[in-house]
């Protein structure tokens, strides 16, 4: 090989201290690189995975607010553009050793295997996902954004498996309706399952879980719940096993392989509870579930009085018997899995308030409802109604508690939202306003770490 000539490189004049690392960030491109490599060196050492990703996928930053306070150099592990792990090493001064640290949603071995996805079929699994969400813009209720992949901020999720899913804000047409949400807008949620990465090596051969889908009532389409690795899930199986048919054949909705195949693949997204299409015309009663347990498929009437065994979606099924122990757990699964759940009514006309334990889970918070407050005030943009809270942690924390206000599942009043750093032990009173009805009947919903409390108001 040719030797380059002796003044192609001027000498740098980048000069580490005797720590390793400089003071301040080096502003020439070759010295910023040479940092970069050494700060990658270090942290390898620690944290040895870091050689086996893919270093093209692998983003960095440096950061310094000022040279009195010290820097740090940021390696973003990606998939694609998708962010799966931090690694950050943190310099502060000469006399004080690096800070290495590590902060990552996705196993190690998971990592290598969505890096290894193509560039285009994360463009395909982003197609889906718009069209998920243009599925649920209502024409003359919410409006398409001119652009609507700028609109739809795709991050990758590890939850029982791996998706790409998004939360996009579209504002609907009235900027002051109140149907979608407060202040004009509504929260579109759509996921797509990776199938590359159903079978890493790190996941455990089977992994047990419950798929329910839902043709809802309010034409919005079809919702889904997941059930993953419980005792509910045990349960269900248990209960399914000892079943028996009855004789007798439930008949077909429809012979209609194109919706077949729709509820096929939506099926298959087993995404979290939330509205996935606009599929409001199907020829299915509404309200009818469908459970998916093993290798079988189940559907329940929207009574849950008849439920069958079917081989396709919209098929015949055979009908089995549906003993009162397993209608409580299909019903308790849809409706309360996984909080830690109670359900009550106020009754502003006789001032009754009750509230029930109906489903248990595992929680850190405590949450008793106190009062309940209702205004004259018609408008559900406002906060003019107020509940009173008792709140115990076991444990000190940090927490959001949210409340949620809805007449419908798609007419909604505004809400509230408080943050609160909690004691073990400790009791707290919080109260919260929020926006409601006076001519008809709304619910309200409080939610503090798993715990839930759902009330009916009665106005």
């Amino acid at each position: 090989p040719t030797a380059p000539p002796a003044t192609s490189t001027p000498e740098s004049t980048f000069r580490p201290d005797a720590a390793g690392l400089p003071d301040t960030l080096p502003t020439g491109e070759a010295e910023l690189k040479q940092l970069e490599d050494d700060c990658f060196a270090r942290l390898a050492e620690h944290y040895p995975e870091l050689r086996r990703f893919d270093r093209s996928q692998i983003k960095t930053r440096t950061f310094c607010i000022d040279p009195q306070h010290g820097w740090s150099y940021i390696f973003y592990v990606n998939a694609g553009e998708y962010r799966l792990s931090t690694y950050e090493l943190k310099y502060v001064d000469a006399r004080t050793a690096p800070r290495l640290s590590k902060n990552a949603d996705f196993p190690d071995d998971l990592v290598v295997v969505l890096q290894n996805v193509p560039e285009s079929r994360f463009r395909e699994y982003e197609a889906q996902l718009e069209l998920l969400i243009k599925a649920q813009i209502v024409p003359g209720k919410l409006k398409e954004p001119d652009d609507l992949k700028s609109a739809i901020h795709a991050y990758l999720k590890y939850d029982g498996g791996v998706y790409l899913e998004c939360e996009s804000i579209i504002y609907t047409v009235d900027p002051e309706s109140s149907e979608f949400g407060c202040q004009g807008h509504a929260h579109l949620f759509a996921s797509v399952r990776i199938e590359e990465a159903d079978g890493w090596s790190g996941q455990p051969e089977s992994s047990p879980a419950v798929t329910m889908m839902r043709y809802d009532w309010d034409g919005a389409g079809v919702s889904f719940k997941l059930i993953e690795q419980s005792g509910t899930v045990s349960a269900l199986a248990e209960e399914f096993g000892k079943l028996k048919e009855t004789g007798e054949t439930a008949a077909a909705f429809a012979d209609d392989a194109g919706t077949e195949e729709m509820l096929r693949l939506l099926f298959e997204q087993r995404g979290s509870v939330g509205n996935v299409g606009n599929v409001s015309d199907l020829e299915v009663p509404r309200g009818t579930l469908w459970i998916g347990c093993g290798e079988a498929l189940y559907r329940i009437d929207p009574e849950m009085t008849q439920l069958c065994r079917v081989e396709t979606f919209m098929g015949r099924g055979r009908v089995l018997e549906l003993p009162e122990s397993l209608r409580t757990l299909i019903r308790n699964a849809w409706y309360y899995y996984p909080y830690d759940y109670y359900s009550g009514t106020y009754d502003a006309g006789t001032g009754e308030l009750t509230v029930s334990h109906v489903y248990a889970a595992e929680t850190s918070m405590t949450v008793r409802v106190q009062s309940v407050e209702l205004s004259d005030n018609a408008d559900p943009a406002s906060l003019s109604d107020r509940i009173t809270l008792e709140l115990i942690s076991d444990k000190d924390q940090y927490l959001v508690i949210d409340l949620t206000s809805r007449q419908s599942d798609d007419n909604l009043a505004v809400g509230n939202s408080k943050k609160l750093t909690f004691t073990a032990g400790e009791v707290r009173t919080l109260y919260m306003n929020f926006g409601g009805w006076t001519n008809y009947p709304f619910y309200v919903t409080v939610t503090a770490d798993n715990t839930r409390v759902e009330l009916r108001i009665v106005p």
